[in-house]
């Protein structure tokens, strides 16, 4: 009597191992039998374009190959740019270095309708050149301005649209900012 009841619960540890082997043997066939996701090759052009009133001033266009598969394309240009923090004495100069540039985040999802869904993250930082304005007696006369624009947003779109997702006027210089995007479905 003594060892039939020692069986049972290795018995029914036994059953409960083999039933959970088998869900998961189960699992791993289905995910076998289903393709991997693959996206839809994408290009997609982003361009960032400045006005001073009427008059165009710069633009830079980026394009961005992404497949909709929800994996994000990411792009960073830029460069370190030295400001000085503190000038002569027996140390000598203290100077810091900012990160500007572009950097953009582009991800990209099918939807049902034939047409894309855009998630992106755009940062843009860049130095102009102290306020002529200020007095030379100013200690910030000599620092340089920092601009730093940032967005994230989502756009639908369908191949060969073009879109003006934003608009913006820089504060200070009164600049104004617009970003186009373009997709393409890559052939």
């Amino acid at each position: 009597m003594k060892t039939r009841k020692q069986t049972w619960p290795v018995v029914l540890v036994v059953l409960l191992l083999a039933g959970a082997g088998a869900g998961a043997d189960e699992a791993e066939q289905e995910k076998a039998d289903k393709p991997a996701r693959v996206g839809t090759p994408l290009k997609v052009q982003v361009t960032f374009t400045r006005y001073q009133g009427e008059k165009k001033v710069g633009s830079m266009p980026y394009t961005l190959m992404v497949n909709a598969d929800d994996r994000p394309s990411v792009v960073r240009t830029g460069l370190q740019v030295p400001i000085m923090v503190a000038q002569g004495g027996e140390k000598g100069n203290t100077v810091m270095y900012k990160d500007v540039g572009n950097n953009l985040d582009c991800g990209a999802e099918t939807l049902t309708d034939g047409r894309f869904k855009l998630s992106f993250s755009l940062e843009q930082g860049s130095v102009h050149a102290p306020d002529s304005g200020r007095s030379p007696n100013d200690p910030a006369f000599h620092a340089p301005v920092l601009r730093t624009f940032r967005s994230q947003t989502n756009v639908i779109l369908h191949d060969g649209q073009s879109v003006q997702y934003v608009a913006a006027t820089d504060p200070v210089s009164g600049e104004l900012l617009k970003i186009d995007v373009t997709l393409n479905v890559a052939k």
